[in-house]
């Protein structure tokens, strides 16, 4: 029981509803349930799997049916609305994987004449996933109310994502030098970047992270927080340049065609 409880405090954000009306509601698990069907999809091509969005459909109806089977010997209570819950969710879950069906159609016929969209789509993905699973869990909150909303803190978000997108931009601008010179500099232009724009916020705007404590600055008295948001922002650069060359491969070899990353 003290597992379950601590799934569900962690994961207690991802239940804000964004719209809700008599027949079906969206939260933020609707984006996890339409990335995730996207990105099973993506995998199942990847690994050159036949019938592919059978297999698709199949996974998330398990899914769905291991997570209403998980509630119920937890809690031992079974709501009428969790069955409408579930199609909303595999609904979704469909919606992704067609949309990846449809986005590996286009790299197949379009790959060489649209291939600067396709990157900027591929980058794109990875910055917004990396935002939202670490703004997500990390619950950002701050000392101006303007900057804080519900379930996700949307201007964290935001930044991560545009940070992100900085980041892997640097990173393919570098792609003449070497790759210890080339990871070097993308952390070292990176980090460059993070101190001014903290700077700016913290003593010129007086915005204050109040999510954690203690919060101690990590150098030249900025980026206050916790010593897990010091070791997620010197890392950052690392992780989503990882992940988005594995998303190169993946479409890579979904597609069966060519997207070298240092284009």
């Amino acid at each position: 029981m003290d597992l379950v409880q601590y799934i569900l405090s962690h994961s207690a954000w991802l239940y804000t509803k964004i719209y809700q009306n008599d027949l079906f509601f969206f939260d933020l698990w609707s984006f996890v349930h339409l990335w995730s069907g996207f990105m099973i999809y993506l995998l199942i091509r990847a690994v050159r799997m036949k019938r592919s969005m059978t297999i698709l459909i199949s996974i998330l109806v398990l899914y769905e049916i291991a997570e209403i089977l998980f509630v119920y010997i937890a809690f031992m209570i079974f709501r009428p609305e969790t069955i409408k819950d579930q199609f909303t969710d595999i609904f979704l879950g469909i919606l992704g994987g067609t949309a990846c069906y449809f986005f590996l159609k286009m790299v197949v016929k379009f790959h060489m004449k649209f291939y600067q969209p396709i990157i900027a789509f591929i980058i794109f993905v990875v910055s917004s996933s990396y935002a939202f699973v670490w703004v997500g869990f990390y619950h950002y909150r701050y000392n101006m109310e303007v900057y804080n909303t519900p379930g996700i803190n949307l201007s964290s978000f935001t930044a991560w994502t545009l940070g992100g997108v900085f980041i892997l931009y640097m990173y393919r601008l570098l792609r003449k030098k070497k790759l210890f010179y080339r990871l070097g500099l993308t952390w070292l232009i990176f980090f460059i970047a993070l101190l001014s724009f903290e700077y700016v916020y913290y003593y010129i705007l007086e915005v204050r992270e109040m999510s954690g404590l203690p919060l101690k600055p990590l150098i030249f008295g900025l980026i206050h927080g916790t010593r897990t948001l010091h070791v997620f922002y010197v890392i950052a650069p690392f992780i989503l340049i990882a992940v988005y060359g594995f998303g190169i491969w993946l479409v890579n070899r979904a597609s069966a065609t060519s997207l070298p990353s240092d284009r």
